[in-house]
């Protein structure tokens, strides 16, 4: 683990930093070049994900919020990349 400690619940200083850098400070969400305005947890929180670099992600205010509503889900494939699944079950891929 980087920076941080994965029982906290935000990702702050020098973890946040490095999970923006590898974001370059824009939405990792595909198709979206939005400023990143928030580090998310790829699994979340509430779901026992650990605040630690390999399941933070830097993403703007909308993709961090539509991904609370029903239906949507993030989660880390095996192959690295972040997949977001829609409602209608459409699935986006993102690098890690």
């Amino acid at each position: 683990m980087i920076g941080g400690d994965s029982r906290q619940r935000t990702f702050t200083g020098l973890l946040a930093r490095l999970v923006r850098a590898r974001a370059g400070n824009r939405c990792t969400e595909p198709y979206c070049d939005a400023p990143v305005r928030h580090v998310d947890h790829i699994h979340r929180d509430a779901d026992g994900g650990a605040t630690e670099l390999d399941n933070g992600r830097g993403v703007c205010e909308f993709h961090n919020h539509v991904r609370e509503q029903a239906g949507w889900r993030v989660a880390r494939g095996p192959d690295g990349q972040v997949r977001t699944t829609t409602p209608t079950g459409h699935t986006y891929r993102a690098p890690g």
